[in-house]
């Protein structure tokens, strides 16, 4: 597990790193269909029929991310980026136009090792 942790976080880090030198000044996520569990090559295709665009990247994946269910704040590389001021992850500080997003969500099974990626925190915490 310690690999697997140390993993969760150098993708989250890595992620957030790049964020500093290769952030868009555009997002569009394109969520007509989506994925969920063991994707992207062995999920379950999930039809939701929405877009998301916006000039903030960190706040699009955050949208998405909550309506898929999830707290962003919990998805490691939105969470580092929220922290260095690269973007808002906090879906109560977002402003969104169009469909409300709570109206939107719905709650996608997740990954298998989901609960070792909610512990991206612990691989460097000591």
């Amino acid at each position: 597990m310690p690999g697997l942790l140390a993993q969760c976080r150098a993708i989250s880090e890595n992620l957030a790193i790049l964020g500093t030198v290769l952030m868009p000044d555009v997002a569009v996520i394109d969520a007509f269909e989506a994925m969920e569990g063991e994707g992207p090559g062995g999920g379950t295709a999930v039809p939701m029929k929405l877009a998301v665009a916006g000039t903030d990247p960190i706040a699009c994946d955050a949208v998405m991310a909550y309506m898929m269910g999830f707290d962003p704040m919990s998805v490691g590389y939105l969470a580092l980026c929220h922290e260095r001021g690269l973007g808002i992850a906090d879906v109560n500080m977002i402003d969104t136009v169009g469909e409300d997003p709570r109206a939107c969500m719905r709650h996608f099974a997740p990954h298998s090792n989901y609960r070792y990626q909610l512990r991206w925190r612990d691989a460097w915490a000591n």
